[in-house]
């Protein structure tokens, strides 16, 4: 196993966060970045898709119970 440095383990938490639905803006916040847009811009493909995310909100609010 190699070695890891704090980076790595920041960079791997704010992947797994984000690929597991975690909004942005919390991982933002929990991160210390100064502004949204510098998480946005290095993780934001991490993110899913903005008409995916509303299908399947949707979905679940109108699903049969």
């Amino acid at each position: 196993m190699r070695e890891y440095n704090p980076h790595d383990l920041r960079h791997a938490w704010a992947t797994v966060t984000l690929s597991n639905g975690v909004p942005l803006h919390e991982v933002s916040r929990w991160m210390g970045h100064r502004s949204i847009r510098v998480t946005v811009d290095r993780y934001g493909h991490l993110t899913q898709d903005g008409s995916e995310r509303c299908r399947q909100v949707v979905g679940a609010a109108f699903a049969l119970r």
